[in-house]
């Protein structure tokens, strides 16, 4: 391919830019094309190119610019760093056209358009520009992507937020103490690594009290996509590291099948602890009858009890308890409503149907026009609520021992029911009573509102001795 040489018209700290042209055929029409060289040299070091056309004579008629050649300055001695320059200026350019031309003896001759040789001239001047993009594999930022494009609630977004925070403090942990190049790569975190993140989870605030300069220092440094203020470090159960690990593996998933950024599967084979959880406590019919008529020493407590007992009779959870109106209620007496939390963890919505029972039909007239909100109940906030359920139990004399898990230990110990109480027990006291009424879990879901083969569900329904006790003489009476 024949390039010519050109200067521009355009001086720059005395040197110019050298132009290059050439015209080519592309089938029956003539393609011209034009690329800056990016090659700048003084003009004194340019050469010009003629071609003389000559007669049958031999006689000279016509002279040709052909453009321009640098002097390479051969046959003299360099010594001055200006021809120093002109020198390695004439390699520059040689090697650009030594490209065009192994370009053009691979380009589809067919498709040429103008822009080819400024195209190629492009290319070899800025290869950046054309280097395939890599993927971003900052873990950080990805986490922060995976959580922004998923359709988590907010609260179940801050709580992944909280693992990838633990995760970087593993990492700084890990390279302060250990390991100082170690970081977590998406592409080579291996099982054994998942295990150390494991027992790093369990012992953080531990290895804080030993090292506190060492995690001042982390906490402070977060990547600026995962920062909060908060620097406190918590305890932490066996459960809660399970939730951890398995919320960090969701988005190892979303890597690879979604992201499809890796191929990397450090939880493959990996052997989870199990989430242990303590015998569930609940109140029985009778100590829910019992406090429903007993009498509180406050008007506020009395209220929270009868809150607490119209809960119990509808099992529904405190979040959706605080946003039912009349509205929820049919003309015949059915409580309706479509769990908050199933929606916002991403689930199949469901319909919680509770037929209303004496009780609380008694409770709902009781309360009937006085929240301004046009709520069932003048519901205060749900803190203060599993503050005062303790109390009013406690002044009902509902105080029996239950056993209670420790989380920490797992030691199960035995604890005041009075103490341990909280508003979810309303929703373990309504299931559980209906085990005892009916084993069948598809009837009781239709009015708790859990989806089909939900785990806390199980957790939910006891199986105490009255219903061992029935399933024996059962089959006593059939012999």
């Amino acid at each position: 391919m024949k390039v010519r040489i050109d200067i521009s018209k355009k001086e720059s700290e005395g040197r110019i830019e050298l132009l290059l042209s050439s015209k080519v055929r592309v089938g029956s029409c003539v393609v011209s094309m034009y690329a800056n060289s990016g090659v700048f040299i003084n003009k004194a070091h340019l050469v010009p190119d003629y071609k003389e056309i000559t007669n049958e004579e031999g006689d000279v008629i016509k002279t040709v610019f052909l453009g321009y050649h640098i002097n390479e300055y051969k046959s003299k001695r360099i010594k001055s760093d200006d021809i120093i320059e002109a020198v390695n200026k004439s390699q520059e350019l040689n090697n650009l056209l030594d490209h065009i031309n192994v370009m053009w003896e691979s380009a589809d001759k067919t498709s040429l358009n103008k822009g080819w040789l400024a195209d190629i001239v492009d290319r070899y001047r800025f290869p950046e520009k054309y280097a395939p993009k890599v993927e971003n594999k900052d873990i950080y930022s990805l986490f922060v992507e995976y959580i922004d494009n998923s359709d988590f609630s907010e609260g179940f977004k801050r709580g992944n937020m909280v693992v990838i925070r633990a995760a970087y403090r593993w990492e700084q942990y890990r390279r302060a103490t250990d390991t100082k190049d170690f970081h977590i790569d998406i592409d080579t975190l291996t099982n054994e690594d998942i295990d150390d993140f494991r027992n790093y989870l369990k012992a953080e605030k531990q290895l804080e009290m030993e090292y506190p300069k060492v995690f001042a220092k982390i906490v402070k440094n977060y990547p600026e996509c995962i920062a909060t203020d908060k620097t406190s470090i918590g305890d932490r159960s066996g459960n809660y590291v399970d939730v951890f690990l398995k919320k960090f593996r969701a988005f190892f998933s979303w890597l690879r099948k979604e992201k499809k950024v890796t191929t990397n599967t450090p939880f493959e084979g990996f052997k989870f602890d199990g989430e242990q959880y303590g015998t569930p406590f609940f109140l029985s019919l009778q100590e829910r009858d019992l406090l429903y008529h007993s009498e509180m020493t406050t008007a506020h407590l009395e209220k929270q009890k009868d809150i607490f007992v119209f809960q119990c009779c509808v099992g529904c959870r405190v979040s959706d308890l605080m946003t039912l109106t009349s509205a929820n209620i049919t003309p015949d007496g059915v409580l309706i409503y479509s769990p908050i939390k199933t929606y916002k963890d991403g689930k199949e919505q469901t319909i919680a149907r509770v037929p209303l029972s004496k009780t609380a039909k008694e409770l709902i007239s009781k309360y009937e026009g006085i929240d301004r909100k046009g709520r069932l109940f003048p519901f205060t906030n749900s803190i203060q609520y599993n503050v005062d359920i303790k109390k009013v139990l406690k002044e009902a004399g509902i105080t029996r021992l239950v056993p209670i898990r420790e989380t920490m230990t797992g030691k199960t110990e035995l604890r005041p029911i009075n103490e341990v109480a909280s508003s979810h027990m309303a929703r373990r006291t309504f299931v559980a009573n209906l085990y005892r009424e009916t084993p069948d879990p598809n009837i009781i879901s239709v009015m708790s509102g859990h989806v089909q083969g939900s785990r806390s569900f199980e957790r939910y329904r006891a199986i105490t001795d009255d219903i061992t006790r029935a399933l024996i003489e059962k089959q006593e009476d059939k012999l």
